[in-house]
């Protein structure tokens, strides 16, 4: 399989297997007493939330780069595929 292939597969697949996991932390923080520790699995759960959106974005901007569809990704191209096309062709 492709490396670019894997890589897809894994910021697609990786929310859902850490899916029962979150599920695990906040179940530990509603069974806690601790109020530090409820505090820190928000966070961590917070991340995780920010982290999963991150790897969605990923997941759609290498998407929308191998359909070599027109639209702006998620995540802004670095250059202008177009730009460096010219660039070369006018040397």
């Amino acid at each position: 399989m492709c490396g670019r292939k894997r890589f897809y597969e894994h910021l697609t697949s990786h929310e859902h297997t850490e899916r029962e996991l979150l599920a695990e932390y906040r179940n530990a923080a509603d069974e806690s007493d601790s109020p530090a520790f409820q505090y820190l699995v928000s966070l961590i759960v917070e991340d995780e939330i920010r982290h999963h959106r991150v790897f969605r974005d990923l997941a759609a901007a290498l998407r929308t780069e191998a359909e070599l569809r027109p639209e702006q990704p998620a995540i802004p191209r670095l250059r202008n595929p177009s730009a460096s096309v010219a660039t070369a062709s006018s040397n």
